[in-house]
């Protein structure tokens, strides 16, 4: 059936939902002083969503350094991209 409606269903438009439904994932670790986990409000550090498309690594650890004082190693993951900082 999803072959189906591949076939005849809708043509994928640029910036329609196809173009992100399969790009993967952002995965977001921080960590304390001591290594424990670190519950972190995105809404603070970001508008709207965690695209997978863009890359987050580079921007996203400092700003959490910055707006958590707790945050002692931030890791940020994607498919191709991965970043640790170790918080000052």
């Amino acid at each position: 059936m999803p072959t189906l409606a591949m076939l005849v269903g809708e043509l994928p438009t640029r910036f329609g939902f196809q173009m992100y439904s399969a790009q993967g994932f952002v995965e977001i670790k921080v960590l304390d002083a001591n290594g424990a986990p670190v519950e972190i409000d995105l809404e603070r550090v970001i508008a709207g969503q965690l695209r997978p498309d863009f890359d987050w690594t580079e921007g996203l650890p400092p700003r959490i350094c910055t707006d958590f004082p707790d945050a002692a190693v931030v890791s940020v993951r994607q498919p191709e991209r991965e970043a640790t900082l170790h918080c000052d």
